[in-house]
């Protein structure tokens, strides 16, 4: 399985005219660690993909799956704000308004998909491990 994550990071990164030291910022990651994910050489971890999502709207299985194009890329928005850091047991206060059906929705189809890159990833090693003992045995 071929991942199209590093690709679509850094086309997004270099569509939104930064560095990988100004775009690992965005994360609070350094310049090698946004390296290592453009090469597909580590994959991020779940709350690189939730902010990635929250500030490109694009769903993590497109980012993974397949090349986005240019017109899926938002504009580089003019000045970040900080965004609620949060894990995954434990979502930010903005989504646990109990009178909020709408925004409930969104929380979980986002926890599907936060679901959905985890079997991702899961199946990814599986593929990998296979490969290395195929590998050996050559």
């Amino acid at each position: 399985m071929t991942s199209f994550l590093g690709k679509n990071l850094k086309k997004i990164r270099k569509k939104w005219r930064y560095s990988q030291d100004g775009f690992g910022e965005i994360f609070g990651l350094n310049t090698g660690v946004i390296s290592t994910y453009e090469r597909d050489a580590h994959e991020p971890k779940t709350a690189f993909f939730i902010k990635l999502f929250q500030l490109t709207g694009i769903p993590i299985q497109n980012l993974l799956t397949r090349e986005v194009s240019d017109d899926e890329i938002p504009k580089r928005p003019s000045a970040f704000t900080e965004l609620e850091p949060f894990s995954v047991n434990d979502p930010p206060a903005m989504y646990q308004k109990e009178d909020d059906e709408i925004e409930r929705h969104k929380l979980m189809n986002f926890y599907k998909l936060v679901k959905e890159v985890e079997d991702l990833r899961w199946e990814l090693t599986k593929i990998q491990v296979e490969l290395e003992k195929l590998k050996r045995k050559e």
